[in-house]
């Protein structure tokens, strides 16, 4: 950033003034996970690079000459597509800091009068591109700190571009069209503690990052801007160890409600010390039983939520079946077993679906080929210039909660999802319950709720049987928190207008996720609260399927799961939710309490 005088300081002081001012959802990351803006917006980002060009030619100006020389590729932009570039989050956080940020900071230190006002001009001329601002950059750099958070990705490999991960689509790490350089960790790393209190996160990123001041991309910064950045590096890296050791030892637990450390005490040069206490080498930080105390001020809010993410990248805590309902069950490990299912239906025997049993205690499954790829292509086609453009907060209740404020509400919390369209394939009559009084608005969906209906051996199609299909978007950073797909509503739970209607449906009695797409890196769901943890990873054409309810109405605490970060692309998904009234004949309730569903039986498959 040398082609800019002085801005390495500009920025920092920048961002330190709005730390914390985006707290309304700490997981809204914004233009980050909006895939056809981003798209946009590099079509205008290349558009108003190309002109700032051919107006330095006009009217030079030596600032904007290094600006070009460091921001603008020519050859690089005829050969990249929009797609292609916004598919990796550290070229999208480039493109967001460059005209969040950087932009107005270069109008501010030209010397050509003419030449600046044409930049203006061209600025004003856009459309997305004008509208970005600090608030976009802060929900970038937040984005990436939960994706490093959640995988614990290799920080000096992600520096120089590259994400790699288990479970990627490709086995090719996804590269960046350019690096970070040691301000761009050193403000992640900042963000990874101010925000969220990833103290073990902030430490890391910091390790890569004084190690690589010093490289090409470093040098271009004057020597008093050097001396601050090394200045402020130094001071930060020893007032992380210092918390996190601290707060650590206090706590002896790797998650408080308010931080989140790494499973072992910090030495010097944030490594692992040789020496660690008790408390760590016996794991008992990473025990629930062992932990209780320390989580417990937030009603064990954020370690859940952190072992959430932490199971994206395949990491377990211990004993976490002590935090919910306490319905037995045991340890099944890797049970997937492929059968062919048809339910004695003469039809579907004829052409049985392939499903994949995953867990059969909670009865977790992968319905393979339920999707056709014309109906993938048709929702998607149809959702995306329907989609919702940020994650919009319908209910006042939920609107700049602080983190305990659920622990005193009546109702349950709503999880807001990435951005979104809601598809009613069949309209019935709104007067009353008339199930023959209903219109078909889109044929090819209600043939597929009729196949869901078969593989199912629900009740999908009739009045109050189901919902609205709802078609996802996540992109770069997008995640669902962790939370369970009933509402509660046969516990007493409290209503809330958007929820009324579960007076005639009932609770949300299962669930099924397809995937309309696939995703190159991330974006798995994962079930992290019982004895094994189950991970679903996007299949392109299958859904997954699971019960929220056990037999006799109430939440199974063991299906709370949550939506995993996208680490590349993006990720599509359409949910549809089975109530529990109209499955009375097939699956009949029962007196007794905390009794899962059970598997089908083996007369049901081939």
């Amino acid at each position: 950033m040398g082609y800019l005088t002085n801005f390495y300081p500009t920025l920092v002081l920048l961002l330190e003034c709005f730390w914390g001012k985006v707290r309304s959802n700490e997981f809204d990351f914004g233009l980050m996970e909006n895939e056809p803006l981003l798209q946009q917006l590099f079509k205008e980002d290349r558009r108003f690079l190309q002109e700032m060009y051919k107006i330095n030619e006009r009217s030079p100006d030596h600032i904007l000459h290094n600006f070009l020389k460091e921001e603008f590729n020519s050859s690089l932009m005829e050969i990249i597509t929009a797609e292609e570039y916004v598919q990796h989050p550290i070229n999208v956080f480039h493109l967001i800091r460059r005209n969040s940020v950087l932009v107005q900071e270069l109008l501010s230190q030209m010397t050509s009068e003419r030449a600046i006002e044409e930049v203006k001009t061209a600025f004003e001329e856009t459309d997305v591109l004008k509208t970005l601002n600090i608030e976009d950059l802060q929900k970038s750099i937040s984005a990436i700190v939960i994706m490093l958070h959640s995988y614990e990705l290799d920080i000096d490999k992600f520096q120089k571009g590259d994400i790699e991960v288990s479970h990627m689509l490709n086995d090719e790490p996804i590269r960046a069209v350019r690096p970070l350089d040691a301000i761009d960790l050193f403000i992640i790393a900042k963000r990874a503690d101010k925000q969220f209190g990833y103290l073990g996160t902030a430490a890391n990123i910091m390790k890569t990052a004084l190690n690589s001041i010093n490289l090409p991309r470093n040098t271009n910064l004057s020597d008093s801007d050097n001396k601050i950045l090394r200045k402020n590096m130094l001071k930060f890296k020893k007032d992380i160890i210092k918390k996190h050791n601290g707060y650590l030892e206090k706590s002896k637990s790797v998650v408080t409600d308010k931080y989140v450390f790494s499973p072992y005490m910090l030495g010097d040069n944030l490594e692992r010390k040789k020496k660690q206490p008790k408390f760590v080498t016996l794991e008992k930080l990473i025990d629930t039983q062992h932990i209780v105390e320390a989580i417990h001020n937030d009603g064990a809010a954020m370690f859940k939520t952190d072992s959430m993410l932490k199971s994206c990248g395949g990491i377990k805590r211990k004993n976490m079946p002590l935090l919910t309902n306490g319905i037995p069950s045991e340890p099944e490990g890797n049970i997937h077993q492929c059968r062919l299912v048809h339910h004695k239906d003469p039809y579907t025997k004829l052409g049985p679906f392939k499903l994949e049993i995953v867990h059969n205690n909670p009865f977790l499954m992968v319905i393979h080929e339920l999707f056709t790829e014309e109906d993938t292509n048709y929702l998607v086609d149809w959702a995306r210039p329907r989609l919702s453009r940020t994650r919009e907060i319908v209910l006042n209740e939920d609107k700049l909660k602080r983190k305990n404020d659920w622990m005193s509400r009546k109702t349950t919390r709503t999880v807001y999802k990435s951005v979104q369209a809601w598809m009613i394939s069949r309209q019935f009559n709104t007067t009353g319950y008339n199930p023959n009084d209903s219109e078909v608005w889109f044929p090819r969906a209600e043939k597929i709720s009729s196949r869901i209906e078969k593989v199912l051996n629900m009740n999908v199609t009739n009045q109050y049987s189901s919902s609205a299909y709802q078609m996802t978007n996540y992109g770069l950073g997008g995640l669902c928190e962790d939370h369970n797909d009933p509402y509660g509503y046969n516990e007493g739970v409290e209503l809330t207008p958007d929820r009324a209607d579960l007076v005639e449906k009932g609770d949300i009695f299962g669930t099924v996720m397809g995937w309309l797409s696939d995703t190159p890196a991330g974006g798995a769901t994962t079930f992290f609260a019982g004895d094994d943890q189950v991970t679903f990873w996007p299949t392109k054409g299958a859904a997954g399927f699971w019960y929220g309810l056990t037999t006799d109405g109430k939440r199974d605490q063991y299906m709370v799961h949550g939506g995993c970060p996208v680490l590349a692309g993006s990720k599509w998904i359409v949910n549809k939710w089975v109530n529990s009234f109209n499955q009375w004949d097939k699956y009949p309730c029962t007196r007794k309490e905390f009794t899962r569903v059970k598997p089908w039986e083996n007369t049901r498959y081939w």
